[in-house]
C-alpha cells in the first residue's frame, strides 16, 4: 500500500513538471502582453503630454513677444506684419486626443478655452491695426488674456499629469 502512494505522489509530480512546461509560456505570454499593452498606452500618452505642452510654451512665448512689440510699435502697417508673423508662427493644436489616451472631455474644454484665449488676442490686435496705433488700455488688456492663458496653459498641463501619472 505505501509504495502506491509512493508511485501516486510520483505520477502526480511528474504530471505537474510536465503541464508547467506547458501552461509556463503560456502564461508568461499572457502576462508580457499585458504589461506591454500598458507601456505603449503610457508612451502614447506621454508623446501627447509632450507634444501639446510643447504647443502651448511655444504660443505664450509667442504671444508675449507679439505683445511686447505691439506695445512699443505706433503705425498699423508695422502692427500687420506682426499679427501676419504670430498668424505663420503660432502653432496649431493636432487633434489626437483619444478616449484611451486621456479623458478627451475635460482636457478638450480646456484646451478650448486657450484657444479662445488665442482669438481674444487675435481680435486684440486686429482692433489696434484698425485704430492704427498700440492703445495703452488693448495692451493692458492684452496682457491679461495672457496671463489667463498662462493659467489655463498651467491647468492642461496639471490634468495632463493627473491623467498620465495617475491611470497609467
Amino acid at each position: 500500500m505505501a509504495e502506491n502512494t509512493t508511485i501516486v505522489t510520483l505520477i502526480i509530480g511528474f504530471l505537474g513538471i510536465i503541464l508547467g512546461t506547458f501552461l509556463s509560456p503560456y502564461l508568461n505570454h499572457r502576462l508580457n502582453i499585458k504589461y506591454e499593452r500598458r507601456e505603449i498606452f503610457f508612451k502614447k500618452k506621454l508623446e501627447y503630454f509632450e507634444e501639446i505642452a510643447k504647443n502651448l510654451e511655444e504660443n505664450i512665448k509667442i504671444y508675449k513677444n507679439v505683445i511686447g512689440k505691439a506695445a512699443e510699435i505706433k503705425n498699423r502697417k508695422e502692427l500687420s506684419e506682426i499679427l501676419s508673423e504670430l498668424k505663420k508662427k503660432r502653432r496649431q493644436f493636432r487633434v489626437m486626443s483619444s478616449p484611451l489616451y486621456f479623458n478627451t472631455n475635460l482636457l478638450g474644454e480646456k484646451i478650448l478655452g486657450f484657444i479662445n484665449l488665442e482669438k481674444k488676442i487675435f481680435a486684440g490686435l486686429k482692433k489696434m491695426i484698425e485704430s492704427g496705433t498700440a492703445d495703452e488700455k488693448i495692451i493692458s488688456y492684452l496682457r491679461i488674456i495672457l496671463d489667463k492663458q498662462k493659467k489655463t496653459g498651467s491647468e492642461i498641463i496639471n490634468e495632463m499629469k493627473k491623467e498620465l501619472y495617475l491611470k497609467s
